[in-house]
């Protein structure tokens, strides 16, 4: 399928402005405030600021994951640039939500007008792989994992037994084990996804278990988390300790927390597990 690089940034355009209309009427049906945004942000960004370097470009999974970490990187940047700002203007709340919104809507015009005079094909190829009926099925097996994976925590939480976490991780292996058979039978492209969802399913049967963050080191990283979400500011004089120097914990879960419509605690249960499973493709 060819589309336009004008028709291509025309879009991007058209989804911010589709997120700030519901943002400005205050909706988020069914999360898909939060769902949109999310995806907005994780990729676009970085989807532009590949698009204004020199050079050839990442494509497909690759390109995906460069997009996914340049994204992560301009949102830390962001932040600590407005707290920076908002501090030494002795403003208040520099990451709220109000002022994270205007800058992201602020450098993201910017980088689409970049973006579109830095492209230099008018045209844009966007190939979808040819999958044979073997790999369709060996395709979409693994979207059963992460279902799976949260029905098991959560029975787990209300004291019932683990047969679904270990039917689980038995059908992942079995999964592994045909997938290395018919390697020659289907096509390379299912494994990044097969990969990604693999991740995420192990990933969420620690991370959602119990109703509350888990473990020595995410007490330590939620609590400083919620020091800079509770100011919607972050300073190391708040809490000095090395955990509060770490921005990943401290200004990136606050705009995450700004964005998007989830308690504080599925940010590191649920969003960041999606990140990290990202890694993997």
């Amino acid at each position: 399928m060819l589309i336009t690089k004008t028709q291509l940034f025309i879009g991007i355009l058209v989804w911010l402005i589709l997120i700030n209309l519901m943002f400005l009427v205050d909706i988020d049906p069914f999360y898909s405030r939060t769902t949109l945004t999310f995806l907005f942000v994780l990729s676009v960004p970085g989807y532009l600021l590949l698009q204004m370097m020199p050079g050839t470009r990442p494509q497909g999974a690759e390109g995906f994951v460069y997009a996914i970490g340049l994204s992560l990187a301009f949102l830390v940047l962001l932040g600590l640039f407005l707290n920076s700002l908002f501090r030494f203007l002795d403003i208040p709340q520099p990451l709220s939500r109000s002022p994270l919104i205007a800058s992201i809507d602020l450098f993201l015009v910017g980088f689409v007008l970049l973006a579109y005079l830095r492209c230099q094909s008018n045209r844009i190829s966007i190939q979808l792989p040819s999958f044979t009926p073997l790999s369709w099925l060996l395709l979409l097996i693994p979207i059963v994992f992460p279902i799976l994976s949260i029905l098991g925590a959560m029975l787990l939480n209300n004291q019932y037994t683990n047969q679904i976490t270990i039917t689980l991780l038995g059908l992942i292996a079995a999964y592994v084990l045909l997938i290395i058979l018919l390697n020659k039978k289907i096509n390379p492209s299912i494994y990044a996804p097969a990969l990604f969802l693999i991740a995420l399913s192990l990933l969420f049967a620690t991370s959602l278990r119990g109703w509350h963050t888990t473990g020595h080191d995410n007490q330590l990283e939620y609590f400083v988390y919620q020091i800079t979400r509770t100011n919607s500011s972050w300073d190391i004089a708040d809490y000095r300790d090395p955990y509060n120097a770490s921005l990943s914990i401290t200004i990136l879960p606050t705009v995450f927390s700004a964005l998007f419509s989830l308690d504080d605690v599925y940010v590191f249960k649920i969003l960041y597990q999606l990140i990290f499973a990202s890694i993997t493709i």
